[in-house]
């Protein structure tokens, strides 16, 4: 009986996410303007995947762990929801709730093909004349034209298809598969050539290289190498703060970051360095008077400005916790490397923030369960 009940849900949180999906997917198009209709689906998703969660509370936790999680969720829930008022932020928190005790390494999988067909769509469609493939020019040393590919930014499908490579290494995690890694290394070509988009083209290549080498190896987890990979997120985090204040000074690393570091600074200047949360506003429409283009891309910096101090120390903890768990408990080093190199985007990008494309953040409730995944 409690079998049945456990596949029900599962395939109530399954139908749900697809549909939350197909929200999120429209939500970085230029297309269906109707509020009311784009944010039905993601009404319509979260209530499925609550469901999901009612019908199937039968989850062995440890007790003084999810004590500790209940407390955490709710400060996000108050701090970053409602002093913030980032109401995307509870679809974080419900996710992560309705998703704790399952197979994430299945759940991950599953989404991966999600986004891949949603992802594949939107490209093709562009392509052929179907959707919109608006262009932009930049000027560096060459002249560029960027593709936009169907969504409203360049970077977005890139990133979109980085975090796609990462959903599959992390659901095959224990055997090297040749075939996928050849495809990924063409798209990411492709990618690169019509979008001009840096940061992720490298770290695609550098997920598939890490991913050939780890497979490959009999890497030994020492204390040396959990000490080094714990300390990179806070690291990072710093380094954001730091060359963001001082962004005059790396006039060279700043161009490189496609002048982020900037942007880093005029995001500092105008919102400051707060204890709790506040309200973020951007403005990234380009060529309209009188409006000036502003954004912090940064996920680590735009978190830590957006939620506060106090959110982004608990924010940390969380994946620190995750990553200590990943390597001392489950030895499984790939998969900690795959959270790295989510906040290695996280230092340029917003990506971090946004669960649609770190679904990595289900992972965190690995860490309330007492079985094993």
């Amino acid at each position: 009986m409690q079998k049945n009940k456990e596949q029900s849900a599962l395939i109530f949180l399954i139908l749900g996410l697809f549909i939350w999906e197909i929200y999120a997917i429209i939500n970085i198009m230029p297309v269906m303007s109707n509020y009311y209709l784009k944010n039905g689906l993601r009404v319509l998703g979260l209530i499925i995947i609550v469901f999901s969660r009612i019908i199937n509370l039968n989850i062995s936790m440890n007790k003084s762990r999810f004590f500790i999680f209940i407390i955490i969720v709710s400060f996000l829930g108050i701090n970053n929801i409602l002093i913030a008022k980032d109401s995307t932020f509870l679809d974080i928190i419900i996710i992560v709730i309705c998703t704790i005790g399952y197979n994430y390494t299945d759940i991950i999988n599953k989404y991966f093909y999600f986004r891949f067909i949603s992802l594949a769509t939107v490209v093709i469609l562009s392509l052929v004349g179907v959707l919109s493939n608006q262009t932009t020019t930049r000027f560096d040393n060459t002249f560029r034209v960027r593709h936009s590919l169907g969504f409203y930014w360049p970077s977005f499908a890139p990133f979109g298809f980085l975090f796609l490579v990462l959903y599959y290494i992390w659901s095959h995690h224990k055997k090297f598969d040749i075939k996928w890694a050849i495809f990924f290394l063409i798209c990411n070509q492709l990618l690169y050539k019509v979008t001009d988009t840096k940061m992720a083209y490298f770290l695609v290549l550098f997920s598939i290289f890490m991913w050939f080498v780890l497979v490959k190896s009999n890497f030994n987890i020492n204390n040396v190498i959990i000490i080094v990979m714990l300390l990179i997120p806070i690291l990072l985090l710093i380094l954001s703060v730091y060359l963001s204040m001082h962004y005059a000074e790396y006039d060279n690393l700043n161009s490189f970051f496609s002048g982020r570091l900037g942007l880093g600074f005029e995001g500092i200047q105008r919102f400051g360095l707060k204890w709790l949360g506040q309200p973020y506003e951007d403005s990234t429409q380009l060529n309209i008077i009188g409006i000036e283009y502003f954004t912090v891309d940064s996920g680590l910096l735009r978190y830590l400005l957006h939620f506060g101090t106090i959110s982004t120390i608990l924010m940390l903890l969380c994946f620190e916790y995750l990553l200590f768990y990943l390597l001392t408990r489950e030895k499984n080093i790939i998969q900690a490397v795959i959270i790295l190199i989510v906040f290695l985007s996280a230092f340029s990008d917003p990506w971090f923030l946004n669960i649609s494309f770190n679904i990595f953040w289900i992972v965190l409730g690995k860490l309330v369960v007492n079985r094993e995944e």
